[in-house]
């Protein structure tokens, strides 16, 4: 019996950040200043795996440093006097997945727990808690980020998961993982976990998983009631 399900953020419930954030042709970064995507790319990889498994209690200035860095790596430090305009674009790509939100509100009201479980800043994380109003279906103490553990998902030592499975208070058993990428999927199952791979950003990825959940025993309280 599914008792907890826990949600990546990027590629899940949101559309990825960094990469539409720099990459973007028409709205992100490299259409905004005279560097070429490929240079962007390399910059967005090197500060992801410095600030994505490093803890930044203090999330404003982190930011700052962020972008900071990304102008000094890209050879326009010229750009740091614009770093509040870059921090407001990154609010612009911080869209929900297609009826995500619709399917949190669902399960919680079935009365399963629902936590989080994500590769992610704790900046970019904040924005993304803040414009998805994540709060409404996840409570912080069921929060599971690398940038606060200092590991990733992909990790053999499944560190994460033995975060999520304090937080959570649910057997492995009758914990769902969801995630978009194979890696996190794999390690996840190896953990006890049942787990499904998300069709990544897609519009039917909300009704892929509750069709999925219809298979299965899960605690559905209140569609047991109607």
């Amino acid at each position: 019996m599914i008792e907890s399900l826990v949600f990546d953020v990027g590629g899940v419930l949101a559309y990825d950040v960094w990469e539409n954030l720099l990459l973007d042709e028409k709205e992100g970064v490299s259409s905004l200043i005279e560097v070429d995507a490929q240079s962007l790319r390399a910059a967005g990889k090197k500060l992801w795996n410095k600030f994505a498994y490093t803890q930044t209690p203090d999330y404003q200035s982190a930011e700052i440093v962020y972008w900071e860095e990304l102008f000094d790596l890209v050879n326009r430090p010229d750009l740091k006097k614009e770093i509040d305009y870059f921090i407001a674009l990154t609010s612009k790509f911080i869209q929900p997945v297609d009826n995500m939100t619709q399917l949190l509100k669902h399960l919680n009201d079935c009365g399963l727990t629902l936590a989080i479980c994500s590769n992610n800043t704790e900046f970019w994380f904040k924005r993304q808690w803040d414009v998805l109003g994540l709060k409404n279906y996840f409570s912080s103490s069921r929060v599971v980020l690398s940038c606060r553990i200092g590991a990733s998902k992909n990790s053999c030592q499944h560190k994460m998961f033995e975060t999520v499975e304090n937080v959570v208070g649910t057997s492995r058993g009758s914990t769902l993982f969801v995630d978009d990428r194979v890696i996190p999927v794999k390690r996840a199952l190896e953990y006890g976990y049942s787990s499904i791979l998300f069709p990544s950003h897609a519009d039917f990825g909300a009704n892929y998983v509750q069709s999925i959940l219809k298979h299965i025993n899960y605690m559905d309280r209140s569609v047991g009631k109607k």
